[in-house]
């Protein structure tokens, strides 16, 4: 089982890596375009963990301590 999620980490990972090279190029390496796909990917993932914690009835007190970083 654990073998199983490593490899899916992965290719998880390197579909990450290509998908950001494929945006890279299509927008001729700009970086404010890196800059940007990057803060709304990570934008999404902190959103969707906030959910998916309210959603299983988990207290996310930490979360207003996190932003303020």
């Amino acid at each position: 089982m654990m073998a199983l999620l490593a490899v899916l980490g992965c290719v998880s990972l390197l579909g990450q890596v290509v998908l950001l090279r494929e945006v890279t190029v299509a927008f001729f390496g700009s970086e404010l375009v890196i800059l940007l796909g990057i803060g709304v990917w990570l934008l999404g993932t902190g959103l969707g963990a906030a959910v998916a914690g309210r959603v299983r009835g988990v207290a996310l007190q930490a979360v207003p301590v996190l932003l303020l970083v």
